[in-house]
């Protein structure tokens, strides 16, 4: 029997950035990995607009809220961003 005091919480945040939102996931990797925890923050307008940030300051201290109030501080993050807002140049 193991406890949850003494086991590593082996525990990955993914976020994801759209136009209007930022949506949060935490996944437990068992096998079958499981949802532990998940929430949305919506964008006000204009902070992120066709795929292109537009007012960095708001976007970062939005994000900032959101570490706060989520407790992603010192975690593994993964960031995801939808295929059509994914241009590769060479």
């Amino acid at each position: 029997m193991t406890f949850s005091l003494f086991t590593p919480k082996n525990r990955i945040i993914n976020l994801v950035l759209n136009d209007h939102s930022i949506r949060f996931l935490e996944l437990k990797q068992t096998d079958p990995s499981s949802a532990q925890r998940w929430n949305e923050r919506f964008l006000p307008p204009g902070i992120i607009g066709y795929g292109k940030i537009a007012d960095i300051d708001s976007l970062t201290s939005i994000l900032e809220e959101c570490i706060d109030e989520w407790k992603m501080r010192r975690r593994s993050i993964r960031f995801l961003v939808p295929d059509p807002l994914v241009i590769i140049r060479k």
